[in-house]
Parts: C-alpha cells; sequence; structure tokens
C-alpha cells in the first residue's frame, strides 16, 4: 500500500473516531442532565426531619445541586467546550454560600467525592461510580445519591450535636 492511500486510511478512521467521540460526549451530557432531572424530581416536596430538600434554592457558585439544610450534594463538571462534560462528580458537602455569605464555624465533617463515568452497557446508559465500585442507571444512582445526602446530613448533624466542631 502507498504512503497516500495508508495517510488516507488513517485519516478515515480518525475522522470516525472523532464522530463517534462527539457523538458519546453529547449522550453523556443528555445523561447528566438526565441525572439531575431524576434528582430534582425524586427530592421534590421531600423533608427529611422537619427539613425540606430544595434543587438550588439560591444563587451560588454551583448552579446544580440539591440542598438538605446546611449540606448538599452538589453535581460539578469540568468541560472543555460548552454543554460538553469530561468529568462528572457528586461532592457532598456543606451547601454552596449564598453570594455575601460565610460560614461561622470553619470545622465541618470532611466532605465525600464521587466520581461518574458514563458508558453504554449492553445497549443501557450507565454511571460508573468509582467510590461505590458499582454501575448504576441514572435513576437509580438519583436514588443512591438522595440516599448519601441523608447519611450526609445525620453525619453532619451529629458532628455539631456531639460538639466535634469544637475540637
Amino acid at each position: 500500500m502507498t504512503n497516500f492511500k495508508e495517510y488516507l486510511r488513517s485519516q478515515k478512521q480518525n475522522d470516525y473516531a472523532a464522530h463517534n467521540d462527539a457523538e458519546s460526549a453529547a449522550k453523556m451530557a443528555a445523561e447528566w442532565s438526565l441525572l439531575k432531572e431524576k434528582v430534582r424530581a425524586l427530592s421534590a416536596n421531600e423533608a427529611y426531619k422537619g427539613e425540606a430538600f430544595e434543587w438550588a434554592p439560591y444563587e451560588a457558585a454551583y448552579t446544580d445541586f440539591v440542598k438538605l439544610k446546611n449540606v448538599a450534594a452538589i453535581f460539578r463538571e469540568s468541560r472543555s467546550l460548552p454543554d460538553i462534560p469530561l468529568s462528572c462528580e457528586v461532592l457532598f458537602s456543606r451547601r454552596p454560600l449564598a453570594a455575601n455569605q460565610v460560614w461561622s464555624v470553619e470545622k465541618a465533617p470532611p466532605a465525600q467525592l464521587w466520581h461518574l463515568a458514563w458508558h453504554a452497557q449492553e445497549g443501557e446508559a450507565k454511571w460508573q461510580v468509582k467510590e461505590l465500585r458499582k454501575n448504576l442507571t441514572a435513576e437509580d444512582l438519583a436514588n443512591e445519591i438522595l440516599i448519601a445526602l441523608v447519611k450526609y446530613f445525620n453525619e453532619y448533624e451529629d458532628f455539631y450535636q456531639t460538639g466535634q466542631w469544637l475540637r
């Protein structure tokens, strides 16, 4: 085969790979939006220990989060292009602060971070959660996120009720 034909073949393969990457990134962006919508829908009109779940009720550094009193599940992403998430994470931590707010106490329980990777498994969209060592559908992951948020809420409340923040 000539150098020219080899070059043309490699260009076709590169074009095909780039098309598949763009298509995969678009599917991932759609699944990321779907995941956030499922969390929002599941938490709507729900409460725990008298505290309502609220979806991003005010302007903050992170625009997508579900808040439960002073804690939140924060949806973070790193992007190279608009609307194409490269890296998706869910951070369980104190709620993001609104503009001009500060915490009166600096100490808090350690935040928990989940790293998510999207892929198609047997024709079905799945999220791999590294920290859970699980592959989950968007619906199952939405449930896991809200359960983890309630657990973090309990840990956060215990942290302050037992005076651990004073140490």
